[in-house]
C-alpha cells in the first residue's frame, strides 16, 4: 500500500510520523514545496510517498492522523468513443493539452490522427512571447495565445488545473510515460 503523507514542516504529530517512517523504510520519495499563499506565513509543506504492507497502512489510516492518504493505483479511465467507422483520419486542431491528449487518444486506439497548430513550437514561441514583452511587434501566428502548449503554457495554471479531478492522475501519468519528471506524481500541486 502507497500511502502519502503531506505536513508543514514546522512540526505536528504528522511531521514525526512522516519522519519516522522515512527513517526506516528504503522505498520513499519526499517533496518540498514552499507554501506562499499567506504573505505572513511562508513555510515549506513536504510530502512523503512511502510503501508500506498493508495491515500497518491501514493501521495507520484509522487513526485519521491529518495529512496521510492512501494514494490509489489510477485506474484507466473510461472513454465514449463512436460506432460509426470513420472514413478517413481525424483531424485536431491545435496542441494545447486537449488538442495533445485527444490526438495521444485517437492513436492509442488505433487512429492516426492528423494536428494542425499554426503556431511554432514552444522553444520558438517563448522567444516570440519575449520579443513581444519586450516592446516588439506581435506575431499574429505564434504568440501567448497560438502554438505548441497551447494558451496555458505562459499561465501558472492556477485557476484551472482542477487537481481533484478524476482524470488528473491519467494526464499526469501520461506526461511522465512521455518524458516528464517522475515527481510530479508526487508534488501537492505540480
Amino acid at each position: 500500500m502507497n500511502i502519502l503523507i503531506a505536513y508543514a514542516t514546522y512540526g505536528g504529530v504528522t511531521r514525526r510520523c512522516a519522519e519516522m517512517l522515512a527513517a526506516h523504510l528504503e522505498e520513499h520519495h519526499t517533496v518540498h514545496l514552499v507554501d506562499a499563499r499567506k504573505k505572513n506565513e511562508i513555510h515549506f509543506v513536504s510530502s512523503v510517498v512511502v510503501e508500506v504492507e498493508n495491515t500497518l497502512g491501514t493501521k495507520l489510516l484509522k487513526r485519521k492522523i491529518n495529512g496521510l492518504t492512501e494514494i490509489k493505483p489510477a485506474s484507466e479511465p473510461q472513454f465514449a468513443f463512436g460506432s460509426i467507422k470513420m472514413s478517413g483520419r481525424p483531424v485536431v486542431i491545435g496542441f494545447g493539452p486537449a488538442g495533445m491528449f485527444s490526438a495521444l487518444l485517437l492513436a492509442q486506439k488505433g487512429y492516426c490522427p492528423i494536428v494542425l497548430e499554426r503556431g511554432a513550437s514552444i522553444d520558438q514561441r517563448a522567444d516570440a512571447v519575449k520579443r513581444y514583452w519586450n516592446g516588439e511587434p506581435l506575431d499574429t501566428n505564434s504568440n501567448v495565445q497560438f502554438g505548441e502548449g497551447g494558451a496555458g503554457a505562459f499561465s501558472d495554471g492556477k485557476l484551472t488545473t482542477r487537481i481533484n479531478d478524476p482524470l488528473c492522475s491519467y494526464v499526469l501519468s501520461e506526461l511522465v510515460r512521455h518524458g516528464a519528471p517522475q515527481d510530479i506524481l508526487i508534488k501537492a500541486k505540480p
